[in-house]
């Protein structure tokens, strides 16, 4: 493996522009990021909705999307290997184009229903959303192994720090703005929701034209049925203690990251009565967090792995987490439930969300 390591990256050309590679993963992070805010803003209904439907509504988006996505990981490093990794994502970005396409479709042909709530969205409506937040998650967990599997195949080994370095700094900022753009084009487009998939649409078909341009690879696989594989990665994690921990550390950090943008999506929508634009914007500034605490990360550990990072992120997020439903406060309408922005004021919140990301970041 190691010799086909190295020939692989002895053949790569000495220069290769990773244009293509970026704005491929950048449209595809953003449309994703994006199309899933977009769902549970509309699915959520007004910020003048109940609480409880709020709720409801929002943890059956975030399930639709994180369940699928976490069952498509299993056979995505598998894809990765077995075909050619740019021939993989020309299909797989030539995918979201389909899914959001359609999608928006059916939005324009079924209409926004009659005798709907002021500020809900038909029932009809939801089934494609739904849908929508369902294949884009599938699409993001089989398109990300082959994104970055398919880096040290176009840059040379001296090179990789630095050319991943710039594909994790894309990603982020796509996830960042993508967040923001998710309530941003549920707000403006409320009324007629088929324009918000189909400007996601434009977007996809942006990174579909990019992933062509994408050099050819061979698939660098062998031939192993993919039974055999995930077979054989389970017994990987079930036989290392360690490797296990960490299964269950990142199914703990990530579940409980999604229940704290939930949360927060509630709490800005019903308590806070904000409009979905500046709801979006407060979720945006938890990734901005995790990049500061990526970076911060980096710079202590240095060429090392600090295990010592872990326990002190863990405690960190923890107590931003109680600091922020602690705040308590009572909004401008007398509820003394109001959340973290009344006791806290905006600018408090908004640092507190900041040392939140940051510690994740950490982790």
């Amino acid at each position: 493996m190691e010799r086909n390591h190295a020939a692989m990256n002895s053949a790569a050309p000495a220069i290769v522009s990773l244009r293509p590679l970026l704005l491929t993963q950048f449209a595809t992070t953003f449309v994703g990021n994006a199309a899933t805010f977009f769902a549970a803003f509309l699915l959520a209904g007004g910020s003048g909705a109940d609480e409880a439907a709020t709720q409801r509504a929002l943890t059956v988006t975030f399930l639709l999307g994180i369940v699928p996505m976490a069952l498509a990981s299993l056979p995505a490093a598998w894809l990765a290997d077995r075909f050619a990794k740019p021939r993989l994502l020309r299909a797989l970005t030539l995918a979201l184009v389909a899914v959001t396409g359609l999608t928006a479709v059916a939005l324009l042909l079924l209409g926004r229903g009659e005798g709907a709530p002021d500020g809900a969205l038909a029932p009809r409506l939801a089934l494609p959303l739904q849908l929508l937040v369902v294949l884009a998650g599938v699409q993001g967990a089989l398109l990300s192994p082959a994104k970055y599997g398919l880096l040290p195949e176009l840059v040379a080994h001296e090179r990789l720090s630095d050319a991943n370095g710039r594909l994790e700094l894309g990603n982020f900022v796509a996830i960042v703005l993508g967040s923001g753009a998710g309530g941003f084009l549920a707000e403006r487009t409320a009324t007629a929701p088929w324009l918000g998939v189909a400007s996601l649409t434009l977007l996809a078909l942006v990174g579909w034209l990019a992933a062509r341009r994408l050099p050819e690879r061979p698939a660098c696989g062998g031939g192993e049925p993919m039974a055999a594989a995930l077979s054989g990665a389970w017994r990987a994690i079930r036989g290392d203690s360690l490797l296990t921990l960490a299964v269950f550390g990142s199914v703990a950090f990530w579940g409980i990251g999604k229940l704290l943008g939930q949360d927060l999506v509630v709490d800005a929508k019903v308590r806070l009565r904000l409009s979905d634009t500046w709801a979006s914007l407060l979720l945006a500034l938890l990734p901005i967090g995790v990049g500061v605490g990526s970076a911060l990360a980096g710079r202590i550990s240095g060429r090392k792995v600090e295990m010592g990072l872990l326990p002190l992120g863990a405690l960190l997020m923890a107590a931003a987490a109680i600091v922020l439903g602690g705040g308590g406060g009572t909004s401008a309408d007398g509820d003394a439930s109001a959340g973290a922005i009344a006791g806290w004021g905006r600018l408090g919140t908004c640092g507190w969300l900041l040392v939140l990301g940051a510690a994740g970041g950490l982790l």
